[in-house]
């Protein structure tokens, strides 16, 4: 006997799809506590993980998938393909949307020193507003193991459907910190953790990922696309770190920089 509730869709317009519809220009947001996810490999991601899903929509060749995927009691709505974009509101042909709920962002400050017993690498993001740059971060972390990532003021939703679309899914995979006051939650790393925090920077004192002295846990830091890190964070951070470039680069993309750095750093950690 399936533990999911089957319903066939025969109409787009049909009310119980809505927390899908005109995906966009619009979703689910941190207010509504639900995210969506899209596209048959990030949807079987979902399933797999410890996040509860409420609903799945799919093309019927799905079924068989998503049952083995999801070992948890929910409904599947079963729509026809050509249903998918007059819903989602683009071209889609991806085969299955999720709706789960969020989980709350654990605050910086109930981390425990009894966390890490082994060198750690950890990540930051400040400022990061585009969903493919952090999409690709949160993928890059995953992949080389770094599990924790401390999302930073003015960010863009790390749970935005094409965050978590960029990331594959993997920004399921990671522990994601938030951190209401900043600064104070640096000074805290530091004191309380013995936390080495390492900004990303292209100034005068910066040093490359040669010259750095590294700690046991540090956390590394990565800013704005267009504008890079806050004077005050760069300031409150124990050490600036840049990428030596050569042919006059003076900068590259942040997802880029980020995945230089974080696999120097995470294999000085192995």
């Amino acid at each position: 006997m399936s533990i999911h509730q089957i319903i066939e869709i025969d109409s787009v317009d049909d009310p119980r799809l809505d927390p899908f519809r005109d995906l966009r220009h619009r979703s689910l947001t941190h207010f509504s506590q639900r995210f969506v996810a899209e596209g048959w490999i990030v949807v079987e991601r979902l399933l797999r993980s410890d996040f509860e899903t409420e609903s799945v929509v799919c093309a019927p060749k799905y079924i068989e998938q998503i049952q083995a995927a999801w070992q948890k009691p929910g409904t599947i709505f079963v729509m026809p393909n050509e249903f998918f974009t007059g819903l989602v509101g683009f071209h889609f042909h991806r085969g299955a949307l999720a709706c789960a709920k969020r989980k709350s962002l654990t605050p910086v400050q109930e981390l425990s020193p009894d966390d890490w017993k082994e060198p750690k690498t950890l990540a930051g993001v400040v400022g990061v507003q585009d969903p493919e740059n952090l999409g690709s971060i949160l993928r890059t972390c995953a992949g080389l193991g770094i599990d924790t990532v401390l999302i930073g003021p003015d960010c863009c939703d790390p749970y935005s459907r094409r965050v978590l679309r960029t990331s594959m899914g993997n920004a399921l995979k990671l522990r994601l910190l938030s951190s209401g006051r900043l600064i104070p939650d640096l000074r805290w790393l530091q004191t309380s953790l013995q936390m080495q925090i390492l900004s990303t920077s292209l100034a005068a004192d910066s040093k490359s990922l040669e010259e750095i002295d590294w700690g046991r846990r540090r956390l590394i830091l990565l800013g704005n696309e267009g504008h890079g890190l806050p004077m005050d964070v760069q300031m409150a951070s124990d050490v600036r770190v840049r990428i030596d470039m050569d042919l006059n680069t003076d900068s590259l993309n942040v997802s880029v920089a980020a995945g230089i750095i974080l696999h120097y750093a995470a294999r000085l950690a192995e």
